[in-house]
């Protein structure tokens, strides 16, 4: 797999602009309260994190973990995820009894910068190997994919979307690759695939798994296929949750839960804010398919419609000035109404190119296997309800979707009518570009909206 990471002559400009659109979007994370986000030393780094960040949904637990190694993820949905940290946190820790400073921020940025080149690198791929478009709409079409508001924000926020939205589009395009040649991809790479996005999102692992389904058709299932690709690696994936959860969780929870109750006791300021927060998270959230612990994100009475224009195609593409930013967990209400009629009409335009794309391009291998993404993602999110509310924070995992289907629609169109596409694509981009980015710097530059 070592030439899929080697930048060929030709994409040398493209790489180039998704490291400058990642360091751009990553120097906004790094100045975001730095004075506080990088003093080092022996701090109680989980409240300084915690109260000092808000963007959107997103998780902080990234700094943290560099910051004071534990397993702050939620184990069973992302089982390596802090293991993968580990080195990171090592040399964070190392460095820090030289200089006392906390560079946990410099080094998600680092990591984040790599990722998101490498995303925008694999869409413009994607576009032109199997979409078969000219360089000019492969650009287009990817500058579209990182103009979209949650794919902006999932770059550079401490969370692990924008390594996961990586680890996908690299498996898409690791799949696309064997569909065109017609051959199986190698043991050894499927399983690391399969183990590192799993391990990271344990949900995405499906999408790998559904990738070497489409590869490899029925040989998926023999014996010598089954075991090294998927049997082996879900059983470290089992072992390696099973030795964290005895030896960390399982611990840190019975000792966390006796000092926040004993917190609470002694401080009634505390008892009083926890018991507010809990208060505005069972008021805003809905009822729950099942009340089994692997079930708490699940929703099955909120609103499909109203989260799929305002959340699902809506938040996730298009920002929105009221509440911008903001958690429906702490302050954000569960829906946010645009101020323009245009927000809608571009929304209801994407929408419409994505579905038309999808159906022009239904006969193609790669956009089925990508389509079968898309709708593993929308039984989970749109009928399960999982993180129905703020499904776009999950928009890392989903969204690259729809510029795939748009760059089918591209391909398939007649050229009069691809001329005409591409005005309106151009003219949809920049508006996003200008819309999302200036809402995203002012957020995180702490100006007024």
């Amino acid at each position: 797999m070592r030439h899929i990471f080697g930048i060929r002559r030709g994409e040398r400009w493209v790489f180039l602009a998704g490291l400058l659109i990642a360091l751009a979007l990553n120097a906004l994370m790094v100045q975001y309260n730095y004075e506080l986000f990088t003093r080092g030393g022996k701090l109680g780094y989980w409240g300084l994190f915690y109260n000092h960040f808000m963007v959107s949904g997103y998780d902080v637990l990234t700094y943290v973990t560099l910051s004071n190694w534990n397993i702050f993820y939620t184990l069973y949905r992302h089982p390596l995820l802090t293991l993968f940290m580990y080195p990171l946190y090592w040399v964070n820790q190392w460095q820090m009894g030289y200089t006392e400073m906390n560079m946990a921020v410099f080094m998600v940025a680092a990591l984040l910068v790599v990722c998101g080149a490498y995303s925008f690198l694999f869409m413009y791929r994607i576009c032109r190997e199997f979409a078969v478009l000219c360089k000019a709409d492969a650009w287009l079409v990817s500058l579209l994919f990182f103009s979209f508001g949650h794919i902006m924000v999932a770059a550079f926020v401490p969370d692990h979307f924008g390594l996961s939205m990586f680890l996908l589009l690299l498996t898409l395009y690791v799949a696309g690759r064997s569909l065109l040649l017609r051959r199986q991809l190698k043991a050894l790479p499927a399983a690391l695939l399969y183990v590192l996005t799993a391990g990271v999102t344990l949900t995405n692992g499906v999408k790998v798994l559904l990738a070497l389904l489409f590869t490899d058709g029925r040989r998926l299932f023999g014996l010598q296929r089954l075991l090294p690709v998927v049997v082996l690696p879900t059983l470290l994936l089992a072992a390696a949750y099973f030795v964290q959860y005895e030896t960390i969780v399982a611990p840190n929870e019975a000792k966390q839960q006796a000092r926040l109750e004993q917190k609470m006791k002694e401080d009634t300021v505390l008892a009083r804010k926890i018991r507010e927060h809990r208060e505005w998270v069972d008021a805003h959230k809905g009822e729950q398919l099942s009340e089994n612990t692997y079930f708490q994100w699940t929703d099955i009475s909120t609103s499909r419609w109203k989260a799929g224009v305002e959340n699902l195609f809506g938040e996730s593409i298009q920002l929105h000035r009221q509440h911008l930013l903001q958690d429906t967990n702490r302050n954000r209400p569960n829906y946010v109404a645009y101020d323009w009629a245009l927000s809608y009409a571009v929304e209801a335009v994407l929408v419409f190119l994505f579905a038309v794309g999808a159906w022009c391009g239904r006969h193609s291998r790669f956009l089925q296997l990508c389509l079968s993404w898309f709708a593993f993602d929308m039984l989970l999110h749109m009928v399960l309800g999982f993180g129905i509310l703020e499904v776009y924070i999950m928009a890392a995992h989903w969204l690259f979707v729809v510029p795939v289907c748009i760059a089918f629609l591209l391909k398939n169109l007649h050229p009069r009518l691809r001329r005409v596409l591409r005005v309106l694509l151009v003219g949809i981009t920049a508006y996003l570009w200008v819309y999302n980015g200036t809402l995203v710097t002012l957020y995180m530059l702490h100006l007024p909206v």
